[in-house]
């Protein structure tokens, strides 16, 4: 078949929704060649194709980039429109912006690098990572400013129309199939792929951050939303040193998402102004020296289970502290210390284990490294082309290059 991908320039080249992106249309890329199908990658960036692999990939620049998202979103609209009764037919026969380009490429199948569907001008993937959404629905990120309404809008068209969803877990499936009514022949559960840098950086020690004194320190790297579960981790180092007289230092890492002030009024109430060090977006260099030299990383956000933290973990040598979010034992199984996400006692305790024993940490490192060395971006990559394969018959009952019924005039001036 004919696979297209879009690909852009991120604003935010490290946030871990480009990482993920990144990672799968590296393997993408990678693993396209002697699949017996061909990738077409859409782009804003037209030096993209000399940073991939070339084989079986083609590359079509796609200008004026804003101005068609936003025709894109006016058509929809429009549309939207005589779905409400308010015009007798729909005069668009797509609303994306990238449908003429789809189309005149002869795309048989586009693959969403994540929960999203740029067009369904033709069949489509996307994947779901989480759905916090719904399961968390009191969580003040997904409550305000009409989000929750957005994003269930978003998963509902886009999930429910999908020829395939990828999903990683049992847990994540059977969430999938009861709120969106997905049949699970349409989902494929692939793991999500070791974030590739951090694949490459495991033999390139990084000194130990000069602003750390000396002793043991845990890190987590985690946006500064509710739902990351920040207070809980630090009531737990309260925990730890009136129970067992025990200091360890946390490293906070993350960019500001609204909750950053209440997250440092905590550590200041709680005594652990000295403890605590709130640094914020950091570079990668300095990310990848707290995962080698901290005691461990702790991931107790409450929401799930996909980690690439816990991942990168694995990959650079950190012990990991991981919630019981619905899907992580069947993904990382003891390989991580898995606690309740509300467990202060439990978490508490984890940094302990970890402290008065060294073994079973190391045993847990070199755990999670096998963990991180099988799951790369090509094998990913792999996977979902043999799962995608078998559809090419179907595929080939209607054409890939015009819209269903033929384009309508509007479309055709308005369309490129």
């Amino acid at each position: 078949m004919r696979l297209g991908v879009f690909h852009t320039v991120a604003a935010n080249p490290f946030g871990g929704t480009f990482t993920i992106r990144e990672d799968i249309f590296e393997g993408l890329a990678a693993a396209i060649d002697g699949s017996g199908h061909e990738l077409v990658v859409f782009t804003n960036d037209a030096s993209a194709a000399s940073r991939y692999p070339s084989n079986g990939v083609s590359w079509v620049t796609v200008g004026r980039l804003r101005s068609r998202a936003l025709l894109s979103v006016v058509k929809k609209r429009v549309n939207r429109m005589c779905a409400d009764g308010l015009l007798l037919r729909a005069p668009f026969a797509g609303d994306s912006w990238l449908d003429p380009f789809i189309l005149e490429q002869g795309i048989d199948l586009f693959v969403n690098l994540g929960p999203d569907a740029i067009s369904t001008a033709v069949p489509y993937v996307c994947a779901v990572f989480d759905l916090q959404h719904r399961s968390q629905p009191f969580m003040p990120e997904v409550n305000v400013r009409g989000y929750w309404e957005r994003w269930e809008e978003q998963y509902r068209h886009n999930v429910s129309r999908a020829a395939f969803v990828l999903n990683g877990t049992r847990a994540g499936t059977d969430q999938i199939v009861r709120l969106y009514q997905v049949p699970r022949e349409r989902i494929v559960r692939l793991r999500l792929p070791t974030p590739g840098f951090a694949l490459a950086a495991a033999k390139e020690p990084q000194p130990r951050p000069a602003y750390l004194k000396p002793g043991p320190f845990v890190f987590y790297p985690a946006q500064f939303w509710p739902h990351k579960n920040h207070v809980t981790l630090l009531e737990s180092l309260v925990l730890l040193r009136r129970e067992h007289g025990l200091e360890i230092q946390l490293v906070l890492v993350g960019s500001d998402q609204g909750n950053k002030a209440f997250v440092q009024e905590r550590i200041a109430a709680l005594g652990l102004t000295d403890t605590v060090h709130v640094r914020g977006f950091v570079a990668r260099t300095e990310l990848i020296a707290l995962y080698q030299h901290a005691l461990a990383m702790m991931c107790v956000s409450t929401c799930g289970p996909e980690s690439l933290p816990t991942l990168e973990a694995f990959a650079l040598g950190c012990a990991v502290v991981n919630t019981d979010v619905p899907g992580v034992e069947e993904q990382f199984g003891d390989a991580a210390l898995i606690v309740p996400s509300t467990g202060t006692e439990q978490i508490a305790d984890a940094m302990l284990t970890l402290h008065r024993d060294p073994a079973r940490r190391d045993a847990m490192v070199a755990a999670g490294r096998v963990i991180a060395a099988e799951r790369t971006p090509v094998r990913f990559a792999r996977g979902l082309l043999d799962a995608v394969g078998p559809f090419a018959q179907t595929r080939r009952n209607w054409s890939s290059r015009q819209h269903y019924g033929g384009p309508l005039r509007v479309e055709r001036i308005f369309g490129r």
